[in-house]
């Protein structure tokens, strides 16, 4: 859980920053190499771990936040498409919370028969 909790958190912490604050301009170009690094290797690990899910949906944050190839947005677009952002990570560590303790329970069972 911790390797996808982490990348999430740092992530959503220079994303609130851009929400709650104006920044300089080279503030944005770093929000951008942070999340498309964090996630991209989450995207990655979760592909490793058989969550294609979670790697389909970490590999649509990260071409969203491409620092090469870069989508270009008016600030109040990116205030938003920062906020769902965030709130999509929560609903992606809820879900696999909830994969894991379904996993959990089946292994459970599985060990008791």
């Amino acid at each position: 859980m911790k390797k996808y909790v982490i990348p999430f958190s740092i992530a959503s912490i220079f994303l609130m920053g851009a929400i709650c604050f104006r920044w300089p301009y080279g503030y944005y170009t770093l929000l951008r190499l942070v999340v498309f690094i964090l996630i991209g290797i989450t995207s990655v690990q979760a592909w490793n771990d058989n969550r294609q899910w979670l790697g389909y949906s970490t590999a649509l944050i990260v071409v969203i936040y491409n620092p090469l190839i870069r989508i270009h947005f008016t600030r109040d677009i990116w205030i938003f498409v920062n906020g769902v952002t965030i709130l999509g990570f929560g609903v992606l560590l809820a879900i696999y919370k909830l994969e894991e303790k379904k996993n959990n329970a089946d292994q459970g069972k599985k060990k008791n028969h």
